[in-house]
């Protein structure tokens, strides 16, 4: 069952076109008012690891591309790629620099509904939830807000048509911080004065200035409200009675709606009335032009799901030495921390693992060369993750320099660029930004120039990168350089971020610690201890048949903890070894050899010297 559409068909005309036939695309954005093309050529995606997960070009089948051809051939050829076809995995996340799309084919399934709940936690333990929760739902998201300690955990499962309810999703972006114009003007962000609409004095560049925090921190109780209020999404279509909201996935799984122009519409700042700005569904873009509203950084910074539990430990650390200055503008209203998920991909440009998104929006100053006060903040959590947590970026939201060397962590960058050599052998495609993004011919994307680091196109070597002017200089960190701000808030001395492992010594320090034996003989060493502690060690024999499923967040569960595994007898022994206090009573003794549950004294081991008789593979 597949649909094909144009590349300039709306998302929310194919979904509800397939919907009459009674089918579903099981992954979307969550904003419906995109292109398809643009959608899977950016590798976009929704949150979700079943299935095919929640990248939307994981579903495409079959494309048409425009692609450059010789003058004998009209300067232009038609390729048509199926699901069979190799290069299809260089076609579905392109960032359009092999072609232009034509055609594509989506893989629809039999519809379904979801069912949707959302529930404010404290974060506490954040970094032990978030994985098992994200994968515990087929469209589960989690929006964290450091600054306040609290998580709005969401829950998207499918269920049957035959469950009862016509929910639908009436928010506009994220389903849990979009805001219609009336709720705007309600929290006083916007006003209409004369023809045209403008923020209110207090407006977000005042704010910056001033670095009134509190004015953006307290309005996140406002989001925390709007969560236990159903977030957009209304239970028969007109009014929100409670959780869960069920309803036809292609009524649930996106919002939009103010990309549909109202009947009185007018491309004219002078008309920006109301009457003529506002949709025919009464409400307006955020990021609409005409509203002068606050512009922003949307960065989206993806880190394994292995080492999500470190990356949020490292940013609580980061947060607790500060939480005012994790408060921030997005377009929806305040920023938190967007985590969704991200299934590993066979398309060359693709996430190359399990991923999990730490989006964020940031403030963004109109004015050129305008640092915002927190700015260090920011810089510091993002380059720790791309570079200490080995994360990757979105290919279509902020990034600046941040994308240097991340491409190399796509499924396989080689196999792209060999089809986009054959695509496009001149470039036509392709500009200085794209060769950067792929290192083509050793681009980059970072460029120096006075001011670069407040507009993420370096990371800074010199003041004059940052704006020494008005107190923001460069500092040296574990990662080279950051931004830092004069008597910042973060380091009360100006040294290094405390608590975060990044080592005071020798960097050559980590050539010699495992070494095989080649850098050097070894004459001293000198180990990191800390105090007594007594563990609690536990071992139980289960069978098999959900270990791929509790393998992962069993050894994650304990600080010791491991697993052997007998497959020919379908069982395995799990051992807990868990750190408790030495106040705990018990003085336990590993007499063990070896491996605590298989070791076997001699007595026991002497007779099974053979080999056995039925070796696996080869009888060589």
């Amino acid at each position: 069952m597949t649909i094909t559409v144009q590349s300039g068909a709306m998302m929310k005309d194919v979904v509800e076109e397939a919907a009459k036939e009674g089918l579903a695309l099981p992954a979307m954005i969550y904003w419906n008012g995109v292109l398809a093309a643009g959608v899977v050529s950016t590798g976009a995606h929704g949150s979700g690891l079943s299935g095919r997960g929640s990248g939307v070009y994981e579903y495409v089948v079959g494309m048409k591309l425009v692609v450059p051809a010789p003058p004998s051939q009209g300067y232009a050829k038609l390729i048509t790629l199926s699901g069979s076809d190799p290069d299809l995995k260089a076609a579905k996340i392109s960032l359009g620099t092999l072609e232009a799309i034509s055609e594509i084919s989506f893989a629809l399934q039999p519809m379904f509904k979801t069912s949707f709940s959302a529930s404010v936690k404290d974060d506490n333990d954040l970094e032990k939830e978030a994985e098992s929760f994200l994968r515990a739902s087929e469209y589960a998201d989690i929006k964290w807000f450091p600054s306040h300690g609290k998580a709005i955990f969401v829950t998207n499962q499918v269920v049957s048509v035959d469950v009862p309810g016509d929910g639908l999703n009436m928010a506009v972006g994220s389903p849990i911080t979009a805001m219609s114009v009336e709720t705007i003007l309600g929290y006083g962000l916007l006003k209409w004065e004369g023809k045209r609409a403008r923020a209110i004095s207090r407006c977000d560049d005042e704010i910056q200035a001033n670095e009134d925090v509190d004015a953006i921190c307290n309005e996140v109780e406002q989001v925390f409200s709007s969560a236990t209020k159903g977030s957009g999404f209304l239970n028969d279509g007109k009014q929100f009675t409670g959780y869960p909201v069920i309803g036809f996935n292609h009524r649930m799984q996106a919002s939009g709606g103010c990309q549909e122009s109202h009947p009185n519409y007018q491309d004219n700042q002078k008309s920006c009335t109301p009457t003529k700005i506002l949709d025919k569904n009464n409400t307006v873009c955020k990021w609409d032009r005409r509203l002068h509203t606050n512009v922003v950084f949307d960065v989206e910074l993806r880190v394994s799901m292995f080492h999500l539990h470190e990356a949020i430990e490292d940013i609580k650390k980061i947060r607790d030495l500060s939480r005012s200055s994790l408060c921030d503008r997005s377009y929806f209203s305040v920023s938190g921390i967007f985590m969704r998920s991200v299934k590993k991909s066979g398309a060359y440009l693709g996430p190359a693992e399990d991923q999990v998104t730490l989006e964020v929006q940031t403030y963004r100053p109109r004015k050129a060369g305008i640092p915002k006060w927190n700015e260090d903040v920011f810089q510091e959590i993002q380059q720790m993750v791309i570079e200490k947590h080995r994360g990757v970026l979105h290919w279509g939201k902020s990034g600046g320099h941040l994308f240097d060397g991340v491409a190399k962590r796509a499924v396989n960058l080689e196999k792209f660029l060999e089809v986009k050599d054959r695509f496009d052998p001149s470039g036509v495609f392709s500009n200085d930004w794209t060769d950067g993004l792929f290192g083509i011919g050793g681009r980059r994307v970072e460029e120096f120039r006075d001011g670069c680091a407040l507009d993420k196109m370096c990371k800074c070597r010199e003041d004059k990168h940052c704006a020494p002017e008005k107190g923001y200089f460069c500092e040296r960190e574990e990662f080279g350089t950051r931004l830092v701000f004069a008597g910042n808030h973060l380091d009360g001395d100006g040294g290094s971020f405390p608590g975060l492992g990044y080592p005071e010594s020798d960097p050559d320090l980590k050539a010699a610690k495992i070494s095989i034996g080649t850098l050097g003989a070894i004459s001293e060493i000198s180990f990191a201890l800390q105090p007594m502690f007594k563990t609690s060690f536990s071992a139980s024999v289960k069978d098999d048949n959900d270990l791929e499923k509790e393998a992962e967040s069993f050894l994650r569960a304990s600080e010791y903890a491991d697993i052997k595994w007998f497959p020919s007898h379908g069982k395995a022994i799990f051992v807990t070894n868990q750190v408790v206090s030495v106040d705990v009573p018990g003085d336990g003794l590993n007499m063990a050899v070896g491996s605590p549950i298989t070791a076997m004294s001699v007595e026991t081991s002497a007779c099974h010297c053979e080999y056995p008789k039925t070796l696996i593979g080869s009888p060589s």
